[in-house]
């Protein structure tokens, strides 16, 4: 392996390994705050002066398939909802800010784009733990997240909500206190008939969403209170790690694809970063067998390359 190579490897391995405090997007609480420039004006832009406006912010990338097949839908969203108070903040996972600011020329993109490069280590996708794209999160009057992670139908839906609660409206759907109470109903009815694993699921995203309120208070008791029981909280534990494996197993299969993409496309530095990623965070697996291979071989034609 010559130098160039090992930077690569070395500089793949450094970042994936660097530990940062990671500020978690949630439901319910407030968007962490951010100060960034403009990709096409070089004006600050700062979440707090979107304060009184709608707000969703899309982590996306030239280079993302999805996330060029979700613009035409997002134009039509912005086009429809942006005079009634709807604001969009691009926030680009683009190798360079050369790339994005060629394709929001070309696809006239309106809204404004945060890009400052470097993929997956870009500043604001590490500072939010950005792990995937396209994740479009929505934003209310108030900066608090109506939604983690929307797109489709459900996002005029949402908007229609964070609008109307703005706009001071009746709200007959949504995260309302009287929506709280329905979910706490049905969560119980759950654990009566024993399902545990789904009244778990419903205690804990009443908790996250209505924090602070009394049915948020209520929600927490259940959930103690069930998982006081060592037969439920045994059986809860097993669900968890069933499914924290099956989403281990959809991440590394993702992140493999995702390393190929980069090396077809001649990104070596890029597919490296996801090859380690996979051989540091999926040690025993057979995608990170086969990730040590593909970065051997990547490394190699590198080298040759180099001499």
């Amino acid at each position: 392996m010559n130098r160039a190579a090992l930077c690569i490897t070395l500089a793949a391995l450094l970042a994936v390994t660097a530990v940062a405090e990671v500020e978690k997007i949630e439901a319910g609480k407030p968007f962490p705050t951010f100060t960034a420039k403009d990709l096409m004006t070089g004006k600050d832009i700062k979440l707090e002066d979107y304060r009184g406006k709608i707000v969703l912010i899309d982590f996306w990338a030239t280079w993302c398939s999805p996330c060029r097949r979700a613009l035409p839908h997002l134009k039509e969203v912005y086009k429809e909802y942006h005079e009634k108070g709807l604001e969009i903040i691009g926030i680009s996972l683009d190798r360079t800010a050369d790339d994005c600011k060629r394709f929001v020329e070309r696809e006239k993109l309106e809204w404004p784009q945060i890009a400052e490069g470097g993929q997956w280590n870009t500043r604001l996708a590490k500072k939010y733990g950005v792990s995937a794209i396209p994740q479009a999160v929505l934003v209310d009057a108030d900066g608090v997240v109506v939604a983690e992670r929307v797109a489709g139908p459900r996002l005029k839906e949402l908007i229609e909500f964070a609008l109307k609660k703005a706009g001071g409206e009746k709200l007959n759907h949504g995260p309302t206190e009287q929506h709280g109470q329905k979910m706490l109903e049905s969560a119980n009815a759950y654990r009566e008939k024993q399902d545990w694993v789904r009244a778990d699921a419903m205690y804990r995203a009443m908790i996250a969403r209505y924090e602070g309120t009394p049915v948020a208070v209520e929600a927490q008791k259940q959930l103690d209170e069930m998982r006081s029981d060592d037969r439920v909280a045994r059986i809860l534990d097993t669900a968890a790690k069933k499914a924290n494996e099956q989403r281990a197993a959809r991440n590394v299969k993702k992140y493999l694809t995702m390393a190929r993409h980069l090396a077809d496309a001649g990104d070596d530095e890029g597919a490296a970063r996801f090859y380690q990623r996979i051989i540091d965070e999926y040690p025993d697996t057979d995608e990170a067998n086969t990730a040590r291979a593909e970065l051997a071989t990547l490394n190699t034609a590198s080298g040759d390359d180099g001499e």
